[in-house]
């Protein structure tokens, strides 16, 4: 069976910024984890961020690239199906957001593995917009709202 690793374009990581926001000091996010730079929620080493960290934009630029390259990796050998530079694009800015574990149960990757054009994965991206806060799982409009925002790219054609 073919593979088809993914790679980030400079587009794709401007999108990513863009979505994640910078923020130079940790924060928790909003379901609670330990958040820094632009989204960051582990630093190289495996640590995880704490309240009095700080970040510089060049650092939190690089801790960015770093986890895409790691996230990639990981999830690379579950594409089948050759996607376009925005798909890929869209999709790693969804395994940066969700996980690796979260993409490869997703029905983002099963419609995608079937065919990369199924007019159900705008859906599928859909189902990822909700959050656990206070123990219940509820739809974060932010969420939402990236997702609408990450299938926009995802649908575009590339010229």
């Amino acid at each position: 069976m073919n593979y088809y690793p993914l790679t980030l374009s400079p587009a794709g990581a401007d999108f990513i910024k863009k979505e994640e926001i910078f923020v130079p000091h940790a924060y928790q996010d909003s379901v609670g984890v330990w958040t820094i730079g632009y989204g960051s929620t582990m630093y190289r080493d495996g640590t995880k961020p704490k309240a009095s960290d700080i970040i510089t934009q060049e650092a939190a630029t690089d801790l960015l690239l770093w986890a895409v390259e790691q996230k990639t990796k990981a999830s690379s050998h579950l594409i089948r199906n050759p996607l376009n530079q925005n798909q890929q694009d869209s999709i790693i800015s969804l395994i940066y957001n969700i996980g690796c574990g979260g993409f490869a149960t997703s029905t983002v990757l099963k419609l995608i593995n079937q065919d990369p054009n199924d007019p159900g994965i705008q859906n599928a991206f859909y189902m990822w917009c909700k959050g656990t806060i206070n123990g219940k799982k509820v739809v974060l409009p932010g969420l939402l709202a990236r997702r609408k925002r990450e299938y926009s790219v995802y649908s575009k054609s590339v010229l």
